[in-house]
């Protein structure tokens, strides 16, 4: 048993640089076919900072990004080692393949907000509840992940105006969007819905000022 667990942390290592070789050649591809940064940050799931700091420099000569293992040129595979690579290579399809996403209602609000170019703060209430306050703004949007009462949704609640406010004439205005199937992934559908409806609810609030 102890053996086979050195030849998986072998195998994981190789696996790892291996794949870090081949993600460095792909952006590089990507840039070089016309995606913006924007487009592979979006696909990579990182900001574009992020993905400019880690890439911009080997679009030319692709190259892994990672810190260099001290004995990497030594992480070579034989014999048994060599075998469990297939058995992690499809572990690793089954689990990727079946990933779920735990907050596809907040990830599609933040694409759309970024879309947007609306500024915005983020506070998680609860494991399922994350709440985005948009700055200049009126508005604040909840959102309600995925659970086993329902596949959540979210709410937009519009404040009255300050003086308003203080006059006791203004009142809370409030809209939803929510879906009667469970959502997986913040696909682009999704975000989509998301980014219309955030845009009617803002223009709203715009014209209410």
């Amino acid at each position: 048993m102890t053996v086979d667990k050195v030849h998986v942390l072998r195998a994981l290592a190789v696996l790892e640089l291996e794949l870090d070789q081949l993600v460095a050649h792909k952006v590089a591809a990507a840039k070089k076919a016309g995606l913006s940064w924007d487009e592979i940050a979006q696909a990579s799931g990182v900001s574009r900072p992020s993905v400019w700091r880690r890439w911009k420099d080997g679009v030319d000569d692709p190259r892994p990004t990672r810190p260099a293992r001290r004995d990497a040129s030594r992480l070579l595979l034989t014999g048994a080692a060599a075998a469990v690579v297939h058995r992690l290579t499809d572990e690793l399809a089954t689990r990727a393949v079946g990933r779920k996403d735990d907050h596809p209602w907040s990830g599609a609000v933040r694409v759309a907000l970024n879309r947007l170019s609306k500024t915005y703060e983020v506070t998680q209430r609860g494991a399922r509840e994350i709440e985005f306050r948009l700055h200049g703004t009126r508005i604040q949007v909840t959102c309600l992940e995925p659970g086993s009462d329902g596949p959540g949704g979210l709410s937009v609640l519009i404040a009255p105006r300050p003086e308003l406010t203080l006059s006791g004439k203004g009142t809370v205005r409030t809209a939803g969007l929510t879906s009667d199937v469970l959502i997986p992934v913040a696909g682009e559908e999704l975000i989509d819905s998301v980014l219309t409806f955030l845009r009617q609810q803002i223009e709203a609030d715009a014209e209410s000022a």
